[in-house]
């Protein structure tokens, strides 16, 4: 049937196999079956999608997949029916629904380009999915945030019937949700407060919004302020929605900031502190208080809008700048010093503190000052004041202390403290009261007793001992005062404290020299008179040698009391030095001889148990020095050598002579010939510091009472008057070693009775002689020894008498002879009328002791002559026969 060409007309073009037809054949009719089947979805969906963009597009598809299951449908029947045109006109229809169809296409691409795919259609469904529950979220948020807001978040009606309400109000409040809703609101405000709930109701209803404050009672009746803002919701239902809060705390802050800023106006206002606020930008000042415009000089006017620096406050404007540069880096500005410039031109120092505000939302400075020229000036002066009291406190001898009352600690004590205590400051920083335990056990008592009472009495001054490190003894004289503060109470001891021991050692030293004088002019008084009794004594003796007429054997008995007259001269010339500690008139002495002299003396001054050994080798030289000298350098180094071995031991005196040359051994005796004496003992010795004040006017190492500290010091004295030297070597334990150095003398001694400028005429011319004398013996033993001479001699008792008797007498006496101490008119004072009447007049002064009046012959000038008591009529003859021999010479007056 396939192969009948009947059948199937063209089936040549499919070779006339049946399978090849056949295929094409359900090919065909498959796709034909799918071309008209989508069509249908398509319309379908369309028609349910009228939504979706691009309906018309689903049309268009839709006419032309018809189409083409139209023309697949054509290919079968035109297998069996020759129907060519119909096919033809088919495929022509479809190419006419194909050609716009792709034109429209092309159109639609890029819109359709645009459409999002599935997959962003499933990330945008996920979003859509995120919103939703964002949405509910917010929405549980929102309905959160109403129910816990501490704000009352409400609705009502227009006549103002509660509909609805957060649940934090009712707290606040106090009432159930119950109790207010469904209620006016003007049933919860204050009765003073209803009109103005109403007024708020009328406004809404108006206004369609109303803001405000209403006051609100609460359930137990507190006026709570609550502000609010409700609008009304006009969109369908008239419902206003409210939202208010609770201002009453922020009402009563308001009112209290208020108050604080009225107060901060008023003390800025008001402030002695120099207060301003500038902008940081320019420097513009805003605000001003008084105290800036009087320290200033300009008016508030002038002040406010103008800059620092147009004003020209600022000495150095720098400074401001470095300043501002600190404080925009964050830094705060505390009590820094600066010069401002008024508008006079005077400068003060101000102590400024800055901090950062903001005004109006602009950045400002508020700065403090305060002038603080009097302050600093007042401090320097302190300073100065504190300066001058340390200089002075470190500087005076004195110490400057303060102590605190009750306890008696001592607070403060100056730099002296340490030189006159001996004793650190750290002691007394360690123990307040250390002071205190150096004051002698027998001065404390007194001195604590008046520290006590010093509250009381307000006035302290003693003095008393301390003993210092190493048991030295110092005197100290204290003045204390009391300090009280402006209510009268006692704030504490003020004083100071002197070290006196050079006084206090002055003191004794003068007390000494009072007594030594005391017994110096005892001493004069008592060698006055006994002079007086040898010179008649020995005046008497030589005369009984002379005149008697009996052997040589039997004139040994008048010669020893000759000699024992020279022996008193020697003596009462020893307590004359001693009493005017003034040397007699040296001469040249034999060393050896003098101390053979007072040998037996000195072995009867030492004690028995100390062997004395005396080695004698200055032969025949001489010292120039008085006699006295001798014994009493000897005499009194003896003494502390006795007094050095109280349990026996060995004294040795040697002399002799040596050459001092310039190699420094006997440094610091200069080169020259020497007489040596040493004093040797075999004591205690003394140790560095005795060595050291040896020398001192009453320094002694003896117990009170057993030495005056004078033998060293007079020793001492006498080797310097004559220029000669002592050296000394001790140890304790081993003794001491005095050796002193006596220049050897090799001339001609002025001092001797032959040593006078004029030489004596054997036979002068003998006159009158005039002897002026109020000791009646002594006055005759001269008048007969210058008898016995050849010498006419006139004797008188008293001056006066003498002055008168030399005015008859006029020109005939050739000498005046009068004692030098007379009562009624001295000597002395009869020599001075005499002289001024009688000019040439010979005079020679008799003394056994020579007082201030006249000591030498050279007092009285050229014609005048000292001869001391005793003396011999021979060397008194000598004396007159000299003066006599001087030729005449106008004496001033």
């Amino acid at each position: 049937m396939t192969a009948s060409s009947s059948f199937l007309p063209h089936g040549f073009c499919y070779q006339w196999n049946a399978a090849l037809i056949f295929l094409h054949v359900i090919s065909d009719l498959l796709i034909a079956t799918a071309l008209f089947v989508i069509p249908v979805y398509l319309l379908y969906f369309a028609k349910k999608r009228k939504d979706l963009p691009f309906r018309w597009v689903f049309l268009c598809f839709s006419i032309l997949i018809t189409a083409c299951g139209a023309t697949h449908i054509m290919e079968v029947l035109t297998l069996w029916v020759p129907a060519y045109w119909t096919a033809g006109v088919i495929k022509c229809l479809t190419a006419l629904a194909s050609v716009p169809t792709a034109v429209l296409v092309a159109r639609v691409l890029p819109r359709a380009l645009t459409l999002v795919s599935a997959e962003q259609l499933r990330a945008a469904n996920q979003e859509l999915k995120a919103q939703s529950h964002a949405l509910r979220e917010s929405e549980n948020s929102y309905r959160d945030l109403v129910e816990h807001s501490q704000d009352l978040i409400c609705t009502h009606d227009e006549n103002g019937i509660l509909l609805s309400i957060n649940e934090a109000p009712l707290k606040i409040l106090g009432y159930s949700r119950e109790e207010l809703l469904h209620k006016p609101l003007r049933n919860f405000v204050t009765p003073e407060a209803q009109r103005m709930c109403d007024e708020y109701l009328r406004r809404v209803q108006t206004d369609g919004m109303a803001r405000g404050l209403l006051p609100v009672l609460t359930k137990n009746g507190q006026v709570k302020s609550w502000e609010y803002n409700n609008s009304l919701r006009q969109d369908g239902t008239r419902i206003v929605r409210g939202i208010a809060h609770d201002v009453t705390d922020q009402r009563r802050a308001e009112r209290a900031l208020r108050k604080s800023e009225e107060k901060f106006s008023k003390a800025f206002a008001l402030s002695p502190l120099l207060l301003s606020i500038c902008t940081i930008e320019t420097g513009r000042l805003i605000e001003v208080n008084d105290s800036v415009v009087q320290q200033s000089g300009y008016s508030r006017e002038e002040l406010i809008g103008h800059t620092v620096s147009e004003l020209g406050l600022w000495c150095d404007p720098k400074q401001r700048d470095a300043l501002l540069e600190e404080i925009l880096r964050g830094r705060c500005i505390r009590n820094r010093e600066a010069q401002f410039r008024s508008r006079s031109g005077e400068t003060a120092l101000l102590l400024l503190s800055i901090e950062v505000l903001e005004l109006d939302g602009e950045m400002c400075l508020l700065t403090v000052g305060q002038d603080i020229t009097a302050q600093k000036a007042v401090e320097q002066a302190l300073r100065d004041s504190e300066m001058r009291f340390r200089l002075m406190a470190e500087n005076i001898k004195e110490i400057f202390w303060t102590i605190e009352p009750g306890t008696l600690k001592l607070r403060y004590a100056s730099p002296a403290y340490e030189e006159i205590w001996e004793r650190s400051q750290e002691e007394i920083q360690c123990d307040p009261t250390a002071y205190l335990k150096s004051i002698h056990p027998d001065d404390a008592g007194r001195i604590l007793e008046k520290l006590r009472r010093l509250e009381t009495a307000n006035h302290l001054e003693d003095e008393c001992r301390i003993v210092c490190p190493g048991g030295r003894i110092k005197w100290v004289h204290s003045r204390a005062f009391t300090v009280r503060d402006s209510e009268g109470r006692l704030t504490t001891f003020v004083g100071t404290t002197l070290d006196v021991t050079a006084r206090k050692k002055s003191e004794e030293e003068l007390r000494q020299a009072q007594k030594m004088e005391a017994i110096g002019l005892l001493a004069s008084g008592v060698a006055h008179d006994f002079n007086n009794v040898l010179t008649i004594v020995l005046g008497y003796a030589q005369l009984l040698l002379k005149t008697l007429r009996v052997p040589d054997g039997n004139k040994v008995g008048l010669q020893r009391i000759v000699d024992a007259c020279f022996e008193g001269r020697e003596l009462t010339a020893k307590l004359l030095a001693f009493g005017r500690n003034e040397a007699s008139q040296v001469r040249p002495i034999n060393l050896d001889a003098e101390i053979h002299k007072i040998e037996d003396m000195l072995k009867r001054l030492i004690s028995e148990n100390i062997e004395v050994r005396v080695f004698l080798d200055c032969h025949a030289k001489r010292i120039l020095t008085e006699p006295a000298t001798v014994s009493h350098i000897v005499m009194n180094l003896a003494t502390n050598a006795r007094d050095a071995m109280p349990s026996g031991g060995v004294l040795t005196i040697k002399t002799s002579t040596l050459s001092v040359t310039g190699d420094g051994h006997y440094s610091p005796v200069p080169p020259g010939n020497y007489a040596s004496l040493e004093v040797i003992d075999t004591g205690c010795g003394m140790d560095s510091s005795t060595l050291s004040h040896m020398y001192d006017p009453f320094f002694t190492t003896k117990p009170t009472g057993r030495g005056t500290g004078l033998g060293l010091s007079m020793v001492a004295r006498i080797v310097s008057q004559c220029s000669g030297h002592i050296r000394v070597e001790s140890e304790l334990g081993r003794g001491s070693t005095f050796r002193i150095y006596l220049p050897l003398f090799d001339g001609v001694c002025d001092g001797a009775p032959d040593s006078r400028g004029t030489q004596c005429d054997e036979n002068p011319e003998k006159g009158l002689i005039m002897v002026v004398e109020d000791n009646g013996a002594l006055r005759e033993i001269v008048r007969e020894g210058l008898e016995d001479r050849g010498y006419s001699v006139r004797c008188e008792a008293r001056g006066a008498t003498a002055l008168r008797n030399l005015e008859s007498e006029g020109r005939n006496v050739r000498l005046l002879l009068t004692d030098v101490v007379m009562p009624d008119m001295s000597g002395v004072e009869l020599a001075r009328k005499v002289r001024h009447r009688y000019p040439d007049l010979k005079i020679l002064f008799m003394t056994g002791w020579a007082p201030d009046g006249v000591s030498s012959a050279e007092d009285f000038g050229y014609g005048s002559d000292l001869i001391s008591k005793p003396f011999e009529i021979q060397e008194l003859d000598e004396r007159i026969r000299r003066l006599l021999s001087v030729g005449s010479k106008e004496v001033p007056n």
